[in-house]
């Protein structure tokens, strides 16, 4: 990820001699992903501050990191998890003043340079990356704003079924993809250099400029724009008589429009957040234990009939109130299984303050009804007959990210004010949450 993000710096500069770059997992621009999601914070790389910061040499492989949890992950404010680790930053201390999209964040970003770059680029990463909004932005950046036809042509974009460490396992966390899950990677890169660095007429340029893997079919689907052909971005609408409250709630995910239904609440206390420990390794995890809680709201499909394609970016428009000044909206998106196993697609985070802007936080008027737009990243997937849809909608995800002390203070990062929230998710006629999935029209369902 590293390495792929420096290789994105030097093609800024278009140099003549750089011809083709192959970033796998690389991170997009700061405060889309890494370490700031939409303004909550990534909590392991108060890690990553521990290895690079320093001492290196002690440490092990790099893949170590985000393997445990640690204890330093509790410390209010988050500013002091540097000095509950024993340890010392100055590039910490300086990503803690600065909790906006401002310039500082704008000196470590690329993506505005994408119309001056002239590079062939290879994206490679897994549904369950840590980083993986970079691979698909960067791809589409450079199809749309590459400097002449021959830039924009010679992109290309490979999703798999893994984690950050890519095309290593055939299964994750008990679910087996079987045998295209690993292909023979490393031949395709060399094919890649050859036919753009080195000019090399080896039909690579004839190629799918999109390759990714569906989860459930356990096969490779391409085409060369990304999403797919034939994509079809469908709605599907959150219902409930009003006590959503965990998996054994009411909650429900539809095609239909809601009608007059009662909001849905919970009690967000930033001292006993939802907890489910993510590292590096894990991808399809099951996320059963988290949707006991009651602040965790569940709207789950009815089981379906026949395999539906769920392929490509995910969106979730949540219509919501809090009795606080700001908080989190944290939403998951998971495969229900026939045993009752919920594992988990992809995710998406917001915080409150951010949404109309990550340059310019408002804060929230208690008890007034707000949309929110929450980018979820991507996934693909069949979900398979005798399956079940969920939408898990929460207020944190803790350690993965930092927790909101909803208490409003200009700067989250060192704030140690922790006020309980009372949140409210709205679905009637005039105030429609709902998730947007991308349908592939190859498969019917009902």
């Amino acid at each position: 990820s590293y390495g792929g993000q420096t290789q994105w710096f030097a093609a800024m500069d278009a140099p003549p001699h750089l011809k083709s770059i192959i970033p796998r997992v690389s991170p997009p621009d700061a405060f889309i992903n890494e370490p700031i999601s939409h303004g909550c914070f990534l909590l392991p790389v108060s890690e990553w501050m521990q290895w690079m910061g320093r001492r290196t040499f002690q440490f092990g492989e790099s893949y170590e990191v985000y393997e445990e949890r640690k204890d330093y992950f509790d410390a209010v404010p988050l500013a002091s998890a540097v000095q509950a680790a024993g340890s010392s930053s100055k590039w910490w201390e300086e990503w803690m003043d600065h909790p906006n999209f401002d310039d500082f964040w704008r000196a470590s970003s690329y993506q505005h340079a994408w119309p001056q770059m002239q590079v062939a680029a290879l994206n490679i990463t897994g549904w369950w990356d840590m980083n993986f909004p970079g691979a698909p932005l960067n791809f589409g950046g450079l199809r749309r704003y590459g400097t002449t036809a021959q830039i924009r042509d010679s992109q290309q974009l490979i999703i798999g079924p893994w984690t950050h460490s890519v095309n290593r396992k055939r299964a994750l966390d008990g679910i087996d993809f079987g045998a295209q899950a690993v292909v023979n990677l490393d031949d395709y890169r060399v094919r890649f250099h050859d036919r753009w660095l080195k000019g090399v007429r080896n039909g690579i340029d004839q190629d799918p400029r999109v390759q990714v893997f569906v989860i459930g079919a356990n096969e490779w689907r391409s085409g060369n724009e990304w999403p797919l052909p034939g994509t079809k971005l469908t709605p599907f609408y959150l219902h409930s008589k009003g006590s959503a409250n965990s998996a054994a709630g009411d909650g429900a995910l539809s095609i239909d429009k809601p009608r007059r239904e009662p909001s849905d609440g919970y009690r967000y206390d930033p001292a006993d957040p939802v907890g489910s420990f993510w590292s590096l390794s894990h991808g399809p995890v099951d996320d059963a234990p988290v949707t006991r809680r009651r602040d965790t709201l569940c709207y789950t499909s009815a089981v379906l009939r026949a395999p539906l394609d769920v392929v490509g970016p995910v969106r979730c428009v949540l219509y919501a109130s809090s009795s606080a000044l700001d908080t989190d909206w944290h939403v998951r998106l998971v495969d229900v299984h026939p045993n009752g196993e919920a594992r988990f697609l992809c995710h998406g985070a917001l915080r409150a303050r951010f949404r109309e802007s990550l340059e310019r936080p408002v804060l929230l008027q208690p008890e007034t009804v707000y949309p929110f737009e929450i980018d979820m990243d991507a996934c693909g997937v069949r979900f398979l007959p005798g399956h079940r849809i969920r939408l898990e909608v929460m207020s944190s995800w803790f350690p993965r990210y930092d927790r909101n002390t909803n208490s409003g203070a200009w700067n989250n990062f060192r704030d140690n004010r922790l006020v309980v929230a009372h949140n409210r998710i709205f679905h009637d006629t005039k105030r429609p949450s709902h998730l947007l999935l991308p349908v592939l029209d190859t498969v019917r369902w009902s």
